[in-house]
């Protein structure tokens, strides 16, 4: 009997582990922790702000491109600006450019080229005729221009000078007439130098005769079409 119930103590024993081992929790059914949430931007959005971004930086650099002045934060547009010196000085402009290619194209015509060395001559002849204390480059300031504007000035002017050249002669006559006329004008006192000092003068003025006359013949002579109306 007693054997009995130690085997039935043993089997209810065996029974109670039994129910409570349980199988093992696969890796699906454990709980996994939420996912935190990622703050994304769309690529399309980024690039437009990076887009807006480059933008604003480049008008900021360039503004002047846009704007010439502010009055108490009111803008004066470019645009604005360049109508105004258009109304005002635009048809003068345009014939200045108009009668620079004619020139241009005349003296490459005639295979006319004014080298460098040339024009340094004549800077130099320049910038020794000015006030004691002022350099080249402050008279050009004083006058809005830089160096490479005067350049460009004495290249036409060097070419219409060799193409005229050969037009212009000054007689004795001429030369003394001129002499009596502007005496009182000469800054030399020797009368060689007075002389040559005269014949210079009396060059220029034929050349400015002679270069009008000579303008206004390539002038007719050009297919010139003017499409911008003031």
């Amino acid at each position: 009997m007693i054997e009995k119930s130690k085997e039935k103590t043993a089997k209810k024993a065996s029974g109670k582990v039994k129910a409570k081992v349980s199988q093992p929790k696969t890796m699906s059914q454990e709980k996994t922790p939420a996912k935190e949430k990622s703050f994304k931007i769309p690529v399309k959005k980024l690039i437009i702000f990076l887009a807006i971004i480059i933008v604003g930086f480049l008008l900021y650099q360039n503004k002047d491109l846009f704007i010439v002045a502010t009055v108490n934060n009111r803008p004066i547009s470019r645009q604005r600006f360049n109508q105004q010196i258009e109304s005002q000085y635009g048809q003068q402009v345009l014939e200045t450019m108009i009668n620079e290619e004619l020139i241009k194209q005349a003296a490459k015509d005639q295979n006319i080229v004014i080298d460098q060395e040339k024009i340094n001559e004549e800077m130099a002849k320049i910038e020794k005729s000015l006030p004691e204390g002022m350099n080249l480059d402050q008279a050009l300031q004083m006058q809005g221009m830089s160096r490479e504007n005067l350049e460009e000035q004495m290249r036409l002017q060097l070419a219409i000078e060799e193409i005229l050249a050969p037009k212009i002669q000054i007689t004795d006559e001429e030369l003394k007439q001129y002499i009596e006329e502007n005496k009182d004008y000469f800054s030399a006192t020797q009368e060689a130098q007075i002389r040559e000092e005269a014949q210079e003068g009396l060059r220029q003025q034929k050349l400015n005769q002679n270069f009008q006359a000579w303008l206004q013949e390539l002038t007719e002579k050009a297919n010139i079409n003017r499409w911008l109306k003031f």
